[in-house]
């Protein structure tokens, strides 16, 4: 009796967000034209915002190819600890996976609807605000599935 229920509570959020996603989809069909950034000007003579250092690090290619070299360093170490080492290595070694997986996935997530929204001319609260509707979004799906095959 408990797989009928958890089959029509997987169909019930399924049919809840197919209308959640209509809904959304008939909203969003409105065009709005993209509007200037707003960001200060470093020429003519602007003042700094104070953040120019880590902007200038961010924006160069040789961070994200170092910053990238030592994730998956760190990937490599925890998958030969993981089938290398002893169960509580091993154990948190998994987990340590797990939980970069976790972060990378929802760093992807967030930071690409963020600034694919940005782009388009939106707001920051509106980007936002589509980041975390996704991550919502795959947070239900998650459960949905758990429910599914549980």
């Amino acid at each position: 009796m408990a797989n009928v229920t958890y089959v029509a509570s997987a169909l019930l959020t399924g049919l809840f967000l197919a209308v959640v996603a209509g809904a959304l989809a008939r909203l969003g069909a409105r065009r709005i034209a993209p509007t200037p950034t707003g960001r200060p000007e470093r020429a003519g003579g602007l003042a700094s915002t104070g953040y120019d250092a880590l902007d200038g690090l961010v924006r160069k290619q040789t961070t994200w190819v170092a910053g990238f070299f030592l994730f998956t360093l760190g990937v490599v170490a925890g998958v030969i600890a993981f089938l290398q080492g002893d169960a509580s290595a091993g154990a948190g070694a998994g987990l340590g996976l797990a939980g970069a997986g976790a972060l990378a996935l929802v760093g992807f997530l967030l930071f690409g609807t963020y600034f694919t929204v940005r782009s388009h001319g939106r707001s920051t609260a509106e980007a936002i605000g589509v980041g975390l509707w996704a991550l919502g979004l795959l947070l239900v799906v998650a459960v949905a599935l758990n429910l599914l095959v549980s």
